[in-house]
């Protein structure tokens, strides 16, 4: 099993986690999960749409399921699938915020904004009180 410790400075690491004892224990992952890093300087930033780029890296050395997360919106989520470097995409933040996410994402429906603050404590607000999208919401 590969270690948390450097091998660079390790003899005992250097031949329990060599490249080629690695290859072989990866042979019997079910998949990987990986989360895009979505950061600015050592703050998150849920605005700025970036390449996956985490999914890209993996896939050229891990043929296996893929499992991305991280911001992506129907869009990007079908946009990596399509080019190969994820097979399946996890949405954390947008299905707290939306009781109807794969009928919003099937239809290109636009997604309720989340609230942070109210994830995870305090009250009640934020876990029932998100609204269903409804077709006469776009009426211009």
């Amino acid at each position: 099993m590969p270690c948390r410790r450097s091998t660079a400075g390790c003899s005992t690491c250097r031949s329990v986690c060599s490249p080629s004892r690695r290859r072989g224990l990866y042979r019997y992952l079910a998949y990987i999960h990986l989360i895009e890093p979505r950061i600015l300087g050592n703050v998150d930033d849920d605005t700025k749409d970036q390449n996956p780029v985490a999914a890209q890296l993996i896939r050229k050395h891990y043929k296996g399921i893929i499992i991305a997360a991280g911001g992506f919106k129907g869009d990007t989520a079908q946009a990596i699938i399509n080019a190969g470097d994820a097979d399946m995409v996890a949405f954390g933040r947008d299905f707290i915020a939306n009781p109807d996410p794969p009928e919003r994402i099937r239809n290109k429906q636009p997604l309720n904004l989340y609230d942070r603050p109210s994830f995870f404590g305090g009250t009640e607000i934020g876990y029932t009180d998100y609204s269903f999208f409804r077709a006469q919401e776009m009426t211009v």
